[in-house]
Order: C-alpha cells, then sequence, then structure tokens
C-alpha cells in the first residue's frame, strides 16, 4: 500500500444559469467559463492531480487507506465513505428551491402547489410527520407523489404506516450491499420500498434491470453532465436527481415522448 502524502486536487467548476462572474478571479483562474457558480474543493469524485496518487479518486482512497485518511472517528461512524464536501458558490441570481426546514413544509406546498413529484433527502425523521401533514393538506394526490429518502429500512417502512401512499426510497451504495445486489433488491420488494437511489457511477444496464424485476425502481444522483444523463436513459433509469434542470430536459427531449412519461 501506498503511503499517503499531502493531496493536491483537481477542483471542478461547474456552471450554471444563476452564476455570478467573481468566482474565476477570486480563485485565480485564467479564462474561466461564463456563469461560474461553483468550484468543488474537496468532495469524494476529487481526482488527484500529482504525485503517486495521481488520477486517483478520494473515494477510492479513502476505500483503500480508511482510516488513515477520513479518521477514525469518521470511519467507525460512516466506514470508508469520503465524508467531507467543501465547495465555493457564486450566485448572482436566485437559487434553485431547497427544503431544508421540513418544517417549513406547509408554505412551501402552498407557494408551488403539488403538481409534481417531490423528493426529500430525509436529515431529521423527526420533521417527517409534519411534512406528511402538509402534503396531505395540500391536495389528495401530493402523498403519493412524496419520495422519502433515507437509508435505514425500518425508518423508511415506520413511515409508510403514517401514510400508506407515501413513497419510499433506499439511498445508499452498491458497496454497501452486503449480500449483493438481488438479496437487497429481494429486501426492499419485501419491506414494500418503491425505489432505490444510487451515485450514477453504480449503475449499469444489468443492474437496473434487476431491481425492476423485483418491481423496484431504480433512482441516479449527481448526474451533472450530458453524458451521464443520456447514459443512464439508456440503462432504463426510472428517476433522475441533477442540479440542472434544463440539462434533464434535454435528455429528456432526446430520448422521446414515448420513453420520458
Amino acid at each position: 500500500m501506498t503511503q499517503l502524502t499531502p493531496l493536491i486536487l483537481e477542483r471542478k467548476l461547474d456552471s450554471r444559469l444563476w452564476g455570478g462572474h467573481s468566482l474565476g478571479d477570486w480563485l485565480g483562474i485564467d479564462s474561466p467559463p461564463d456563469h461560474l457558480a461553483e468550484s468543488w474543493q474537496v468532495y469524494e469524485h476529487n481526482r488527484v492531480a500529482e504525485g503517486p496518487h495521481a488520477g486517483r479518486t478520494l473515494a477510492e482512497l479513502a476505500r483503500e487507506h480508511g482510516a488513515a485518511l477520513v479518521g477514525t472517528r469518521n470511519f467507525a461512524r460512516g466506514g470508508a465513505d469520503f465524508p467531507l464536501l467543501a465547495k465555493f458558490i457564486d450566485a448572482a441570481d436566485h437559487l434553485s428551491i431547497q427544503v431544508r426546514d421540513l418544517t417549513a413544509s406547509a408554505a412551501f406546498y402552498e407557494a408551488v402547489g403539488s403538481d409534481f413529484e417531490f423528493s426529500v433527502d430525509v436529515k431529521d425523521p423527526a420533521a417527517v410527520p409534519d411534512l406528511l401533514a402538509a402534503a396531505q393538506a395540500s391536495g389528495p394526490a401530493a402523498v403519493g407523489r412524496l419520495w422519502l429518502c433515507h437509508d435505514d429500512h425500518d425508518l423508511l417502512r415506520s413511515w409508510r404506516d403514517l401514510d400508506p401512499t407515501v413513497r419510499l426510497v433506499d439511498s445508499t451504495r452498491l458497496r454497501r450491499m452486503k449480500q449483493g445486489p438481488e438479496r437487497h433488491a429481494a429486501r426492499l420488494q419485501s419491506a414494500g420500498i418503491d425505489a432505490v437511489n444510487l451515485h450514477h457511477s453504480d449503475w449499469t444496464g444489468g443492474l437496473t434491470t434487476l431491481f425492476h424485476r423485483f418491481e423496484v425502481l431504480a433512482f441516479g444522483w449527481d448526474a451533472q453532465f450530458d453524458r451521464i444523463l443520456a447514459g443512464l436513459l439508456d440503462m432504463g433509469i426510472d428517476g433522475l436527481y441533477s442540479d440542472h434542470v434544463d440539462r434533464m430536459v434535454d435528455a429528456l427531449d432526446r430520448i422521446g415522448p414515448d420513453r420520458s412519461r
């Protein structure tokens, strides 16, 4: 095993419609892209720029070196998952809607209605009853279009007890399926969990087919680029998570109306 030394990382630059014009100068970037909105400095898919680990991602190094890279306390709590995300943001316009406080969900539904699929990555389980109550108050179809995401299957099932029509999503990674994806898919089907949400890099066409065989929907997150969106759709993915609504719409347009329902 190669000994760890200080790592110089390749940052990821991300342009968005609401991006500003100051971040490039502030970071000393020559010829920054237009509407530069974010610079991802440290995250699991950062690649090492130079040295003995050049070309490898922090996620790969975390799996190889474990606590030596992520720290003993983080390793005990989250295993080899890389625990940090650090980025700079420059916004010249309003950001996309993100509901951080689920207790404010009633105001959210009142502002935007309920004629859409609403996925929530639940960080505070205690807020779910208020969220469900807000969805129920907004109209009869809202709860059936509410997708609650978590990695605790028992917790997910307890939310189904609060309302049988709410949709449940297992948010996990392929490497966490210790007994293999087929056994995992069978457990999800048995538990009545509607979907599994994996990072785009975990998905293959065969894996999508496997989960569909167990009547479990396949969702992919961090789909930020056209080639990734197109690849996931070609695999038969059922749901996408991306920061770029325009790119998702373009990708769906390219596959035609029959597959973009």
